[in-house]
């Protein structure tokens, strides 16, 4: 039996979205990737592009209950753009938009980590070679050096 907020089984051609539904999943997931690849800003941008997309743009949700779900969303603990991302998703696709969505997140934040991990280990490496003379290095670390901006440079710092 379905949940209340699902509708029931019926059969819907691929990529189209249910009864009930607003959208399909393939919508959501590629509207909200690309949120998630041009949000760049934080929380602010993502909420602007949600608002955006959900209101402006397709007219999922009116002004008003979204400025209700930003309410909502800073009251609970942890980024209150990830749960309004979660909560759009859900009234745009049900529960299994809300649990791709929110999936979707936690991987990009991941990722995210990731590379800024990638970005400090290497300018900590360049720093560390940095400091080293060249000539007690092999050839092949003397090249690191010169692709850190050379010895002693600071160079995108």
């Amino acid at each position: 039996m379905p949940a209340a907020d699902e509708p029931g089984p019926e059969s819907v051609p691929a990529g189209e979205p249910r009864a009930g539904y607003q959208a399909s999943l393939g919508t959501v997931l590629r509207e909200w990737g690309r949120i998630g690849c041009v949000g760049f800003g934080g929380p602010p941008a993502h909420i602007a592009l949600l608002r955006k997309l959900c209101v402006d743009r397709e007219r999922w949700l009116d002004a008003t209950e979204f400025e209700d779900a930003i309410s909502a969303c800073n009251l609970l603990p942890g980024p209150a753009s990830t749960q309004l991302a979660i909560f759009c998703a859900w009234r745009v696709r049900g529960r299994l938009g809300a649990l791709r969505v929110r999936s979707a997140s936690g991987c990009a934040a991941e990722n995210e980590r990731l590379h800024s991990f990638g970005i400090l280990q290497r300018k900590l490496l360049c720093n560390h070679a940095a400091h080293r003379d060249p000539k007690d290095m092999g050839a092949g670390n003397a090249s690191s050096v010169e692709h850190c901006g050379g010895v002693g440079s600071h160079e995108g710092d």
